[in-house]
């Protein structure tokens, strides 16, 4: 059974405002455009104006959930890419640290206000907030973190790599962006199968000689990615992330390879 398909595709908000053939870049007009996708799920951005934790009231918040479920979405999760060093840096720590802590919060509330049925998403690992994290963070802003993420009932999904060693009860999980595997030359399959507890969330990109582009148009082996998210049974969302790109037409060129594989042979095949 195929894992990268249409069905379980999520759409990340993040990098859509850069494409300039996106008109309305507020956050209500990208979770519109993503609903016009015909995609199930929507990858909410936690760091773009409109979005930030500290700039929703209870009224906002529950205005965005009636947005997602209007456009016929429902929520894969939170990304929240602040720049890892932040993490290490005493001038930006504490204040990456309240972005963190006030995702994890948004994410709780959007979950209890539109239920784990009627607009969430599901995975195997728990829902929750996509973060890339240093690889030098103290424990101390780890512990904060993990603390938040446990009060709120979330997960914190790091896509970081290499990937950090975790406890199989920690709330940090490490998560897998092939894009950035492939920079580093590593294997996104053989990630995918050795890492213990398996990762909590995966994204669609990919990687070529000239940065980060869209899924197929570099060297991520799609087969082998479908053939490992398979083979660990991952029953949730995968989020195609196009950041780097400048043109949202991409989107619709991926969703519509994943269509034609998913009816044809039943394997990812980009040509």
């Amino acid at each position: 059974m195929m894992t990268l398909r249409k069905d379980r595709l999520s759409l990340a908000m993040s990098g859509l405002q850069a494409c300039a053939d996106v008109r309305d870049t507020s956050a209500r007009g990208l979770i519109e455009w993503i609903g016009s996708r015909g995609v199930r799920f929507v990858q909410l951005d936690a760091a773009m104006a409109g979005m930030r934790a500290r700039e929703l009231g209870r009224s906002a918040r529950r205005d965005i959930a009636a947005l997602v479920k209007r456009v016929g979405l429902s929520i894969s999760g939170l990304d929240l890419w602040v720049p890892a060093a932040h993490f290490v840096d005493p001038a930006n720590q504490q204040r990456a640290i309240d972005a963190t802590i006030g995702a994890c919060e948004l994410a709780a509330q959007l979950r209890s206000i539109l239920g784990d049925a009627g607009g969430v998403a599901g995975n195997n690992a728990g829902f929750g907030v996509s973060l890339s994290l240093h690889e030098e963070t103290p424990g101390a802003v780890l512990d904060a973190i993990g603390a938040a993420a446990s009060r709120a009932g979330v997960f914190v999904f790091d896509h970081a790599w290499p990937m950090r060693s975790v406890a199989s009860d920690s709330p940090i999980r490490v998560a897998i962006d092939p894009a950035v595997l492939i920079g580093a030359g590593a294997s996104v399959a053989k990630a995918v199968l050795s890492a213990s507890p398996a990762p909590g969330a995966f994204r669609l990109s990919d990687f070529s000689a000239i940065g980060r582009v869209a899924a197929g148009g570099g060297s991520l082996d799609l087969a082998g990615y479908d053939i490992a998210l398979t083979t660990i049974n991952w029953g949730g969302a995968v989020t195609l992330d196009i950041r780097g790109l400048r043109e949202a037409a991409a989107v619709d060129r991926v969703i519509q390879r994943l269509s034609d594989s998913a009816s044809s042979s039943g394997i990812v095949k980009f040509e």
